[in-house]
């Protein structure tokens, strides 16, 4: 049976009196699941990823994040279950040196020294950065930054991972490095995941799509339930993965049955029909 993690309940938050950006706003995410809130600049859920850490406060409704719900007395307390990722790898970066970067958490929470020893050098190697743990921040790519900031994060025992457009200052390599990562870390079910993002290819793998436009939830499934509405996609400008659009076109057509969502699932689905021929 499912447990839920994290639930928004009827949450109403506004920059400016009279202008909300969430109004009414529910979700409900159960533990272990990976979920991607996607969205245009100006769709709300980069405000939702802030008042998930107690960086905003709603003016109405409920958090609850585990059993509790997110108050301005335990905001300290319930960050210990969460481990935010930001866009900008370079104002993360807290420590001299990858090992200080990963420690810091650590050591406010006065872990003693051989235990934070041993997490720095677990999470380092689950993230792939064991040989740059004496490395400066100088001398890492965006993406080893954005490893170490994950890998801080996972040795606090961080039970939400929260990646917030955390591959929008990446080259390709740095975001297909980091998205194997997360695929990597939700395929554990360790972790609860939300990867709040605007690009429909980084949402492909994950179970769960949340959609929103306007501050308020237009679609919510399965990615493959998510991508058989292409033009509702397309309308709130969201670029449509290649074959999300070429499979879209060949079932219009007859020759597919089914929507697909990644080249690879096109190409088995192609080379069968090939063979029958």
């Amino acid at each position: 049976m499912s447990q839920e993690i994290i639930s928004l309940q009827n949450i109403t938050f506004g920059y400016e009196e009279g202008k909300s950006i969430l109004e009414e706003f529910n979700l409900t995410v159960n533990k272990g699941e990976f979920v991607a809130i996607l969205g245009h600049n100006g769709s709300g859920k980069s405000t939702l990823s802030k008042l998930l850490v107690g960086l905003l406060m709603p003016q109405h409704g409920n958090i609850i994040i585990g059993n509790q719900e997110l108050r301005e007395d335990n905001i300290f307390e319930i960050r210990q279950k969460l481990a935010i990722v930001f866009q900008n790898p370079d104002n993360q970066f807290v420590g001299s040196t990858v090992r200080d970067d990963i420690a810091f958490g650590l050591e406010n929470k006065c872990i003693p020294h051989d235990e934070m020893s041993d997490l720095v050098a677990i999470y380092a190697k689950k993230v792939g950065m064991s040989r740059y743990l004496d490395r400066e921040p100088q001398h890492l790519s965006g993406g080893e930054k954005q490893r170490v900031a994950i890998a801080g994060g996972l040795a606090l025992g961080a039970e939400i991972l929260i990646l917030d457009e955390s591959t929008a200052m990446l080259d390709p390599l740095g975001r297909q490095e980091i998205m194997g990562l997360i695929q990597e870390i939700a395929a554990t079910k360790e972790k609860t995941i939300l990867m709040i993002t605007h690009h429909l290819d980084e949402a492909i793998f994950s179970d769960r799509i949340v959609v929103m436009n306007q501050g308020k939830i237009l679609l919510d499934g399965s990615p493959k339930e998510v991508f058989a509405n292409k033009g509702l996609l397309e309308s709130v400008k969201l670029d449509v993965p290649f074959a999300v659009k070429a499979s879209h076109e060949l079932v219009e057509r007859g020759i597919l049955k089914t929507v697909c969502t990644d080249d690879e699932e096109l190409m088995t689905l192609l080379w069968t029909l090939d063979l029958k021929a």
